[in-house]
């Protein structure tokens, strides 16, 4: 899942147009061939999954899972009834 593609164009060979997930080991066989990849900054920007909505969701989330556990622990406690009613 993710990860770094490679498109491989059609040869003489007869090899149709595929692409291709690199592996960690693949990569470092490129680097040690002396064939380093470009990135352009704008291409990882692109693949980021948490963007504004999932982050408000997650917060949201915690958020009224503290309130019920803080509501819980009211309706358990008498004791602190009183401290939550200030």
């Amino acid at each position: 899942m993710g990860g770094y593609v490679m498109d491989h164009l059609p040869d003489q060979n007869g090899v149709e147009p595929h692409r291709s997930t690199l592996t960690p080991a693949a990569i470092i066989e490129l680097a040690r061939r002396g064939k380093f990849l470009s990135v352009a900054p704008q291409s990882i920007a692109d693949k980021s999954k948490a963007d504004f909505i999932a982050k408000f969701l997650v917060c949201f989330q915690v958020s009224f899972l503290v309130i019920e556990v803080c509501h819980t622990q009211v309706q358990i406690v008498p004791g602190l009834r009183s401290f939550f009613s200030l």
